[in-house]
């Protein structure tokens, strides 16, 4: 499966839709979609993670590090509907709903 995060701006703040299967082979694909929320905006970077299928903690390593590097700024990442894949993860890592991480 073709994995996609599509970027959109809105009011200074960056919408991401991820969709499909992530790993550490695929992970570049969020991460560029990462980069390019945060280059562009000035707000919070939000991630529907509601089309993915498959994850694995390479991707949580990388939202949690893009996280990291916001927070000095008073910006975020924060990830919103995830798939049941993505919740499962998150809760075996005790992160928790809706995350910020």
């Amino acid at each position: 499966m073709l994995s996609t995060a599509d970027v959109v701006i809105l009011n200074g703040a960056a919408m991401i839709s991820a969709r499909g299967e992530f790993d550490r082979f695929t992970a570049h694909v969020l991460d560029e979609a990462i980069e390019e929320a945060v280059a562009e905006t000035t707000g919070g970077v939000c991630l529907d993670m509601s089309g993915v299928t498959f994850v694995d903690l390479s991707v949580v390593r990388l939202i949690v590090a893009a996280n990291l590097r916001l927070r000095d700024s008073g910006r975020f990442v924060k990830i919103l509907s995830p798939s049941r894949t993505v919740e499962r993860l998150l809760a075996a890592m005790q992160l928790g709903d809706g995350l910020y991480v």
